[in-house]
């Protein structure tokens, strides 16, 4: 979702189930366009290659999120790396975590040359 909606992601596992974090986040968007906060919205400023790595049962980062970002960057022809991994948590503890390193290695290698 764009900015500020993703925040409400994890509203429900507040104290206050969000409520104050809806608050404040109304007046944002009386006060801002909430459009010009929204990261795909500067994936053109972006220059250096970039690598993303998405596991489909992330709870904290949702797949389309990440989707949504590679798109962005692939339509704008940017330099990225995208990789999913099929039941993957966020932290990368179900088994992914040694592919993940070793592409990240790959990845800098290839893009600092080392």
């Amino acid at each position: 979702p764009p900015f500020p909606n993703l925040f409400f992601f994890f509203a429900d596992e507040m104290d206050d189930g969000g409520a104050y974090l809806r608050g404040i986040t109304a007046d944002f968007v009386q006060r801002y366009n909430p459009r010009m906060y929204s990261p795909p919205q500067y994936a053109a400023w972006i220059l250096a290659p970039v690598v993303l790595h998405q596991g489909t049962a992330d709870d904290a980062v949702p797949l389309q999120w990440s989707n949504t970002f590679a798109d962005k960057m692939e339509y704008l022809n940017k330099d990225i790396t995208y990789y999913i991994y099929q039941d993957e948590d966020h932290n990368f503890t179900q088994g992914s975590w040694t592919t993940l390193i070793q592409r990240d290695l790959q990845f800098f290698r290839k893009n600092l040359n080392l």
